[in-house]
């Protein structure tokens, strides 16, 4: 009796799983047109662009989006009629379900509601609309968040996005951008990205905005991505009329410190110039976790404070906090790591820079510095987000002004995952 109690328990009893979650910041100190639709990126810091294929970056792997958070830089009001801006998040350049509008003295909106299913390969974006009678001309901060499929292991995946935005790959050398973020650089470091905490990385999807082929002989370019500056096994080629690749057999593993970037190549022949969006999971060792980096392109400032967003690659950073912050869903943040690519020494006396997380304008208590010969710093507290926070990084450089550096920075966002009741 106690064996057929057991058997029909196993039965009858729901499946469980635990949807893993992630957010994707986004945000822009550009104005969105007040008369023509825009279409930004999510995890990016570059301003709204009028084709879509610049700010595409790719799902990884199947799960759903949700909780979408806008916050504008001001109301859309101004002062005669009705005017608004409303922001659809897109799949595969359609319309979904998920929309909030930001109409006349209101600065922000959410959709809470709404969740919408997406697949690997598939192409995701944000769309602004401005209402027909002209609004006031604002920037935006953007969230969105994204959970693994539940009915397919492992659950324990999350996603980078990310483009090539506006810019073109080389079609005669290296060209090397972030795994979180839209921008292009010759030198990786620019825009190559470090990773706060221990996982696997797989699934990766490239997609061009045309193929490669120009009419003469074979021309194909190679995608890799890279683990501190070497190419790792995870690799694909599109070649000639196609479009698309990607590696779903190949993976690796990293240890926090470790640097991550994107680099296409030239396999064969003189390709057309195109412009590229990917996509790459992030499997984490401790479930709950999501990486959110950033990477400054340019020098930053050896003379006075400057402010950048937590996520996205760039060179948008400014002596204003407001103009760069990034909405947030709720979430845990740890593990703050940076990474410059010189020490701040300069032989006479001490120098150095402070890097610290805000919200909401105020110091958090994550925070390290980058002294002397360092070219590292890292800081493992512990800090509670809340929905609709705005964030940001300070970037305080010592009284003796230090050398002048490009940075990598990285936190580790936790979700406690979901229970799933899977019915069989």
């Amino acid at each position: 009796m106690r064996l057929l109690a057991v058997l029909a328990y196993c039965l009858l009893t729901p499946s469980v799983a635990w949807a893993q979650q992630c957010v994707l910041l986004g945000g822009s100190n550009t104005a969105t047109s007040t008369t023509a639709t825009r279409f930004v990126a999510f995890a990016s810091q570059s301003g709204p662009a009028a084709t879509e294929n610049q700010r595409n970056g790719l799902i990884p792997f199947s799960g759903q989006v949700s909780t979408l958070r806008i916050e504008l830089s001001g109301a859309p009001d101004t002062g005669a009629g009705t005017q608004s801006y409303q922001f659809t998040v897109r799949v595969d350049k359609a319309d979904t379900a998920i929309i909030c509008t930001v109409s006349e003295t209101a600065t922000s909106c959410a959709d809470t509601t709404n969740v919408v299913s997406v697949t690997a390969g598939q192409e995701l974006s944000l769309e602004i609309t401005p209402s027909a009678s002209a609004p006031t001309a604002r920037s935006a901060q953007w969230v969105l968040s994204y959970h693994g499929n539940t009915t397919a292991l492992p659950n324990r995946i999350t996603v980078w996005p990310s483009s090539t935005a506006g810019n073109t790959i080389s079609a005669t050398a290296n060209t090397f951008w972030g795994i979180q973020g839209l921008d292009v650089s010759a030198t990786e470091f620019e825009v190559e990205q470090i990773i706060p905490t221990a996982g696997v990385v797989k699934n990766f999807y490239v997609e061009l905005d045309g193929s490669p082929n120009n009419g003469a002989g074979t021309q194909t370019y190679t995608f890799t991505v890279m683990q501190n500056s070497v190419a790792s096994a995870i690799t694909c080629n599109i070649s000639e009329a196609a479009t698309t690749c990607n590696d779903t057999t190949n993976s690796f593993t990293v240890a926090a410190g470790d640097g991550v970037s994107i680099r296409s190549s030239i396999a064969a022949g003189t390709p057309t110039i195109r412009r590229a969006s990917t996509g790459t999971a992030f499997e984490p060792t401790v479930e709950g976790e999501f990486v959110i980096a950033a990477a400054n392109d340019t020098d930053l400032d050896t003379l006075a404070t400057q402010y950048r967003r937590l996520q996205g690659v760039g060179s948008a950073v400014s002596a204003t906090e407001t103009v760069v912050q990034q909405l947030a869903n709720a979430m845990t943040l740890t593990n703050f790591y940076v990474e410059t690519s010189a020490a701040p020494d300069i032989g006479v006396g001490v120098q150095d820079y402070t890097f610290t997380v805000r919200d909401n304008v105020a110091d958090i208590s994550l925070a390290c510095v980058i002294s002397e010969t360092a070219t590292t710093c890292n800081d493992t507290g512990t800090d509670v987000i809340a929905a609709a926070d705005n964030m940001a990084i300070s970037i305080v450089p010592s009284i003796i002004a230090p050398v002048a550096v490009d940075a990598h920075y990285s936190c580790t966002g936790y979700i406690a995952p979901r229970r799933m009741v899977l019915v069989e």
